[in-house]
């Protein structure tokens, strides 16, 4: 099944679509003969005996046997340990070709490696993670992944598309090399290349990736400076128009670190699983909705009031003085730490947690206190 067309990535994907085959049969194998072709699947397919046909197959792990036709192969691990006589179309989590193939190779994967013993006729093509060829190549080589190794010989020339490419002591090319990487490529004195070597533009889809990954993060960023400022002036709208609520939190926060961090603690994981359950009932329905309506409110709250905690107590702090309010000066310097803290990956989310448990826990504490005092007031009067 000779063709004097160069095989494309249309192959490769064609290869990649017998995996749903393989999903369909993975507890079990299957083998049919038409006539000189073999089909096979299951989760593991072993076709060490010859093939005088085509090899068609799928599954988890694959082992091949000489094959005197065309092989296409789709599997988590490929191994390709026989002859083949003409064309190779593998995909696979991890592929690797031990000995002699009569025409290309087109190959996708996560780790691609062609044994020191492998020899393809014809030219290769193979998009994957790791790319190790260290066998002959008699055509040409077209390799694009993220990590390419070449410590083989190579008849034709090479074009590398790679985040790093590496070329061998022991490395022949017979014509050009040309390759696209993010640095300088490592090509050892030892390595013998023929032809020219060129750096060639990188592809589009590299620059657009830099450039998405820029303006994401630059997105990200103004995202937490907006999202400070509104937590300021939410923090600056309680402090005015509930002092005397806002400055219960601060104090309760501070006085009370450890209790109102357990409080808020509980708070958050016990009244929506209590909830839950309640709302699964006819009665406790409604009765859930209230718990879930007062938690949210609370986590709110929560989440703007820490800015005000946070900015009481490092005011505090630096002027020394136990104020019996809440000052925008001290909101500011809140709001200021709090987008540093945003600077630090795992330290700066840790303590915005530790600092929304603690307001919600004195929320929970003051709001827990107000209604004790309510509820005891006609009480005493009686």
């Amino acid at each position: 099944m000779k063709s004097g067309k160069r095989p494309g990535l249309a192959a490769a994907l064609a290869a990649i679509a017998l995996a749903w085959w393989a999903a369909v049969a993975a507890a079990q194998q299957a083998h049919i003969n038409l006539r000189d072709d073999v089909y096979a699947c299951g989760g593991a397919v072993d076709l060490g005996a010859d093939v005088r046909g085509d090899l068609v197959a799928a599954g988890g792990r694959i082992h091949v046997g000489n094959v005197q036709q065309d092989v296409i192969v789709a599997g988590g691990k490929v191994e390709i340990d026989g002859d083949v006589g003409d064309d190779v179309r593998v995909a696979g989590g991890e592929v690797t070709i031990a000995h002699h193939v009569g025409d290309h190779v087109v190959a996708a994967g996560g780790t691609l490696h062609f044994l020191p013993g492998s020899h393809v006729a014809g030219d290769i093509i193979v998009r994957a993670g790791k790319v190790i060829l260290d066998g002959v190549v008699d055509g040409a080589v077209d390799a694009g992944g993220g990590d390419v190794t070449l410590n083989g010989t190579v008849g034709g020339g090479v074009r590398a598309t790679a985040k790093e490419l590496h070329v061998g002591d022991h490395a022949v090319i017979g014509g050009n090399l040309q390759y696209a990487t993010r640095g300088e490529p490592d090509i050892r004195a030892g390595a013998t290349i023929k032809g020219l070597r060129r750096r060639i533009a990188e592809p589009v889809s590299w620059r657009a990736q830099e450039h998405f990954g820029r303006s994401f993060r630059r997105l990200l960023r103004i995202f937490a400076i907006l999202r400070v400022v509104a937590l300021a002036v939410g923090a600056l709208v309680a402090a005015y128009v509930f002092p005397r609520f806002s400055l219960a939190v601060a104090d309760r926060s501070i006085a009370g670190f450890g209790w109102s961090l357990l409080a808020g603690l509980g708070f958050l994981c016990i009244m929506p699983a209590f909830a839950l359950v309640l709302a699964f009932t006819l009665v406790g329905f409604p009765l859930a909705l209230v718990m879930g309506l007062t938690w949210a409110v609370f986590l709110i709250g929560a989440r703007i009031l820490s800015l005000v905690v946070l900015g009481t107590a490092l005011w505090r702090a630096m002027t020394r003085s136990k104020e019996n309010r809440v000052t925008w000066q001290g909101i500011a310097i809140g709001a200021t730490a709090l987008v540093l803290l945003g600077f630090v990956p795992f330290l700066g989310t840790l303590a915005s947690l530790v600092l929304l448990l603690v307001a919600l826990g004195a929320i929970s504490r003051v709001a827990y206190g107000a209604l004790w005092v309510t509820r005891r007031g006609p009480a005493a009067a009686a």
